[in-house]
């Protein structure tokens, strides 16, 4: 009877220390999950900050499109000058011999007015926050 009790006891406190080491998983595995929510949170607050900066603005974006399709039909007109200067002769006609110069003189002035704005925009910012600094605190 008394070594049946103690196989008894024996058996629950086996029991009670597995079931221990199972809280202690679950534990560990809590926190493993409460780091990865959190991580996906950052993530996810990071993702709508830029998202919610492309939707502030997008003149630059529409920008930063019309110089890049500046730039490849600069690079398309290319290849015909390209051959030009291969051959030295204009095998393409009168109005293709236009098309591709006004393509080329327009980019150019394109891309130095970019580089002004550019500049400006760099400096009138610089200037702002320099000019407003001292007043500030008035």
């Amino acid at each position: 009877m008394l070594g049946d009790d103690l196989a008894t006891i024996k058996s629950e406190i086996q029991a009670v220390k597995e079931f221990s080491n199972s809280m202690v998983s679950m534990q560990t595995d809590m926190s493993t999950l409460k780091s990865t929510v959190k991580d996906m949170e950052h993530s996810l607050s990071t993702c709508s900050d830029d998202i919610t900066a492309l939707q502030e603005k997008p003149h630059l974006m529409t920008a930063s499109t019309s110089n890049v399709d500046a730039d490849f039909l600069f690079l398309f007109f290319l290849i015909f000058n390209i051959s030009e200067y291969r051959e030295y002769d204009w095998p393409f006609g009168d109005s293709m011999c236009f098309l591709s110069s006004l393509v080329t003189v327009l980019n150019m002035f394109a891309s130095t007015f970019l580089l002004i704005s550019i500049s400006l925009d760099r400096c009138l910012s610089t200037w702002v926050v320099i000019w407003s600094g001292p007043n500030e605190h008035s």
